[in-house]
């Protein structure tokens, strides 16, 4: 649940940064620079797609939220309309 971060993990941006310093140090048109332009590419897709997955919340913590909501709306409805008078409390037994 909880991650102990290390001190320093390489995330995706960084080896974009690195993707393109390299890129910048070749030169256009050469079978380097294209297999470079390709993983920087790559690079990119994956990142968009950590940014997308980022704030997903899974469908059992739904279910569960969804479940405490019910719960809580019941016990609300329910001390509604049954009253519990100061009167009807003298009658329960004191353990």
């Amino acid at each position: 649940m909880f991650k102990k971060k290390t001190k320093h993990e390489t995330t995706t941006q960084d080896l974009i940064d690195t993707a393109n310093t390299q890129l910048f140090g070749l030169q256009i048109g050469t079978e380097e620079y294209k297999n470079a332009a390709d993983e920087l590419e790559r690079l990119h897709k994956l990142n968009s797609r950590e940014k997308e997955n980022k704030f997903h919340v899974s469908a059992d913590t739904l279910v569960i939220a969804g479940a405490n909501l019910l719960g809580i709306a019941l016990i609300l409805n329910f001390e509604r309309l049954n009253v519990v008078t100061s009167k009807a409390l003298g009658f329960v037994r004191k353990v």
